[in-house]
């Protein structure tokens, strides 16, 4: 069965030759598509990274949060225990008025 409805090919018998504007259309149709494929990915990229950046630094913000509280719970339990040993003290060495 011949191919007869087949466009003619090139001087060497199997490529298309450059010229046609069917190549044109489709090398333009897969460079559009490539350089799409790129702005959203990096869109896509710069998003992820900021949403991790901020997720980081609401994870630091945090832990700085309860750094300060560990501290002041710290500091409340240490002028208890100041307090305690001072009143052991008063009681022992017999400064203690009552």
């Amino acid at each position: 069965m011949p191919l007869d409805f087949c466009h003619p090919v090139g001087e060497n018998g199997s490529v298309i030759e450059l010229t046609e504007p069917q190549v044109w259309v489709l090398m333009g149709i897969f460079a559009t598509a490539i350089f799409g494929m790129l702005g959203w990915q990096t869109a896509s990229f710069n998003r992820n990274l900021t949403i991790v950046r901020d997720s980081l630094r609401e994870s630091i913000e945090s832990q700085g949060k309860i750094t300060n509280i560990r501290l002041e719970t710290l500091e409340r339990k240490l002028d208890d225990l100041d307090r305690d040993v001072q009143a052991i003290s008063r009681h022992v060495f017999g400064t203690d008025l009552h």
